[in-house]
Formats: structure tokens, sequence, C-alpha cells
């Protein structure tokens, strides 16, 4: 008995309408491609933005692991 949501994130409403369940799983879904990307590519990231004087070149590491915790944490108290 769970009520449809009437928001959506398009120009026009999607043909098949997504379950809360559908819609949490591909949220998780995304939060994993966006955590395995950023550690792959963060570190190369970082690299070039301290290389253009970007940010700021103390921080001699960074910690994706942190960010991830965080990031989780987030999703957590999201549900």
């Amino acid at each position: 008995n769970l009520k449809r949501r009437k928001i959506y994130h398009q120009l026009n409403k999607p043909l098949t309408i997504m379950t809360l369940k559908e819609e949490s799983r591909t949220v998780d879904l995304s939060y994993v491609l966006f955590t395995t990307l950023t550690a792959y590519f963060g570190p190369c990231l970082w690299n070039f933005l301290s290389r253009k004087n970007i940010v700021d070149k103390t921080v001699k590491q960074l910690d994706i692991y942190e960010m991830l915790k965080v990031m989780i944490a987030e999703r957590k108290n999201d549900l």
C-alpha cells in the first residue's frame, strides 16, 4: 500500500514508474558507481587540481575512505 510519488526528475512523465524499493536500489547502485569512480579517479584529479593551484597544496593526501564514510552515513540518514 505504498503511495506513488508524483515527483518526476524528468521533463515528461516516465512510461514505467519505479516503486520505492526499485528507486532505493537505483540510488544505492548510483552511490556504488560514484564511489568506485571517485576512488579510481580521485587521486589523479587531486594531482591535476593541485598542479593548477586550485586546491591547497599543504594537504598531502586525499583521504577517500573518510569521504566514503561520510557519504554512506548520509545515505543511511536518508533512508
